[in-house]
């Protein structure tokens, strides 16, 4: 299953991203924090799975999530 995950940069965002992908799901992390944005080893551990894909935009920017 393919899954979006918004406030993926929070605590509980994170978490789940990781047990999502661990359960083999395909994740969408989501997040407007210029951290999130500037930061992506942040998720280097879970992008080595290769079912993980960060987009550091709005919900409502269809365009970037496409």
């Amino acid at each position: 299953m393919k899954v979006l995950i918004t406030g993926a940069a929070g605590f509980i965002g994170r978490a789940l991203c990781r047990d999502l992908i661990h359960d083999g799901h395909s994740v969408v992390a989501l997040d407007l924090g210029e951290q999130f944005i500037r930061s992506r080893e942040y998720f280097a551990d879970l992008s080595k799975s290769g079912k993980l894909r960060i987009a550091g935009c709005s919900i409502f920017d269809c365009t970037a999530l496409s």
